[in-house]
């Protein structure tokens, strides 16, 4: 008699035990390298429709059938969104300018998403399971500067690989750490935000 194998990722949607992803606010070395610092003092609110808690979570098989679930997983993400951020403003602008800019931030949607780029019967053949994981964020930027408003809205996304292996004693090995993958990936998505930021006040200054 043949298992059936479902993808660890898809194990997590149908339990009801939340897994709790680790905050990670840290800016990555290339955000801060390509960032100039700023000589004007920012004065800046970063806010989340998505609050610390559950998170969306997608997952759709290689033959497109699709299923969600907001229990799944759990994130600081509006508690992560204020951190990075703050420490970006901190670090790129002049607290003590004269010369102002005014921003407001807001995260209008977040979600995890995965897709399986492996079809069932080769998975039930092989006990291999391959997918593409991916964070979704969504962010509305005002900016006010020299009496002008600017306005832009941005779809961020980050991914990476997933390769999951069923052993014969039981359980799954993991080529990497996925609860410790999808935090990073979070981070990654906020860090991109920051550039996709950054390119747009360069127009304005």
């Amino acid at each position: 008699m043949k298992k059936l194998f479902i993808p660890l990722s898809v194990m997590f949607i149908m339990t009801s035990c939340a897994v709790t992803l680790p905050l990670q606010t840290n800016i990555s070395d290339n955000v801060l390298l390509m960032s100039k610092n700023k000589d004007i003092k920012v004065n800046y609110e970063v806010s989340s429709d998505v609050k610390d808690g559950f998170i969306l979570y997608k997952y759709e098989y290689k033959n497109g059938t699709k299923s969600e679930n907001n229990k799944a997983f759990k994130y600081a993400s509006e508690t992560g969104l204020k951190t990075i951020w703050k420490n970006y403003f901190e670090s790129k602008f002049n607290n003590y300018s004269i010369n102002e800019m005014n921003v407001t931030i807001k995260q209008t949607q977040f979600y995890l998403r995965e897709q399986s780029t492996t079809g069932i019967g080769f998975t039930m053949l092989t006990g291999n399971t391959q997918s593409i994981v991916e964070a979704h964020s969504t962010i509305k930027i005002i900016v006010i500067y020299k009496d002008k408003t600017y306005q832009k809205d941005f779809d961020i996304v980050s991914n990476s690989y997933q390769e999951l292996q069923q052993m014969q004693a039981g359980g799954f090995k993991s080529y990497q750490n996925p609860t410790a993958q999808k935090s990073q990936l979070i981070q990654d998505c906020y860090n991109k935000g920051i550039v996709l930021f950054e390119n747009f006040i360069t127009s304005i200054l």
